[in-house]
């Protein structure tokens, strides 16, 4: 089994580097998505 990791974030300016910074994983997924949106395509491919 793989380790994945989801980041979202509100915006396109926001850094992502750091929300999962020193976490071994296989794979992560982003999205760069408000909160209030259901339509997140990274977290659909992971689950």
């Amino acid at each position: 089994m793989s380790d994945v990791g989801y980041i979202r974030v509100s915006s396109e300016y926001q850094n992502t580097e750091r929300q999962l910074d020193e976490v071994k994983l296989d794979k992560i997924f982003t999205d760069k998505t408000s909160g209030v949106d259901t339509q997140r395509p990274q977290l659909q491919a992971m689950l």
